[in-house]
């Protein structure tokens, strides 16, 4: 089923889009279970989660690290002229 957002009868659409949400919830909930049961199967030679790289990007400590290597550079240039 496609995305019900072309129907134009608001009672019809909420009633194709609860359809549409509840497919797509059981879809993702299978899928879910495989891949439990996948990693279950595969026991110790299981390959482990990748971690989330936009989360590790987007933190604070990584910011710092980077204002910590501009102000290092900086120094070096300071260094530099003296």
């Amino acid at each position: 089923m496609r995305n019900p957002s072309g129907i134009r009868n608001k009672a019809k659409r909420q009633e194709v889009y609860a359809k549409y949400k509840l497919q797509k919830r059981k879809l993702k909930k299978k899928l879910r279970a495989e891949r439990i049961k996948d990693v279950e199967a595969l026991g110790e030679s299981a390959p482990p989660k990748q971690a989330n790289i936009c989360h590790f990007f987007n933190t604070n400590v990584l910011n710092d690290l980077y204002r910590c290597q501009e102000l290092w550079k900086i120094l070096e240039k300071l260094m530099k002229l003296l």
